[in-house]
């Protein structure tokens, strides 16, 4: 299992965590995962948050998904084009300063489309340095599409697959405004005139 957080979700890279769904008593007692498990115990006793030192090694978190999902960090950088959205699949541990929610392509290209960045720096939250503190709220508000069929929808699910699928690297390599390569961006055009046309 990995766990994502904001910023290895934008890097690609991945952190790799113990999960001892199925554990049995050779697996704890090795000496590498038990100093591993103790520096947990002594890290949750010494946190500040009251909840945190209730925990215990032993507490699971509540955020562990399995198959496909979309997953959005909070906040990203004010010099990103569109919402860095990003696809995590198999197992994995959902860490602080993600927003995620089962892997919806129609969503995504919504998410993605520079409709929703230009409500999300005009209504969403930001950080003292600019950069985008990223609502999930800010999309769920918009107006309602004038324009809506099960056509366009497909063509926007599809064009934003296609924007996923054609990019180079991880996030952080190709969407900001400084790295984004003219194919990517080209493409990212043809997705925001699909979602211009389906909200009218």
């Amino acid at each position: 299992m990995s766990k994502v957080s904001a910023g290895n979700l934008l890097s690609g890279k991945n952190d790799p965590v113990l999960w001892f769904k199925h554990r049995n008593s050779k697996m704890v007692a090795n000496p590498i995962i038990a100093r591993r498990r103790e520096a947990v115990r002594l890290a949750r006793l010494a946190a500040v948050d009251k909840d945190v030192r209730s925990w215990g090694p032993e507490w699971v978190p509540p955020t562990v998904v399995t198959g496909e999902h979309m997953a959005v960090p909070f906040p990203f950088s004010k010099r990103y084009v569109v919402a860095p959205l990003v696809i995590v699949s198999g197992e994995t541990y959902m860490g602080m300063g993600v927003y995620y929610a089962p892997l919806d392509w129609f969503s995504a290209g919504l998410i993605m489309s520079k409709k929703a960045m230009q409500e999300q720096r005009a209504s969403g939250g930001k950080m003292a340095s600019g950069n985008i503190r990223y609502s999930t709220s800010v999309l769920y508000g918009m107006p309602a599409p004038a324009n809506d069929s099960p056509a366009l929808r497909e063509r926007i699910a599809a064009k934003a697959k296609e924007c996923v699928e054609a990019r180079p690297g991880p996030a952080a390599t190709c969407m900001k405004a400084t790295n984004m390569p003219d194919g990517l961006a080209k493409l990212h055009r043809q997705l925001d005139a699909l979602v211009d046309a389906w909200w009218g």
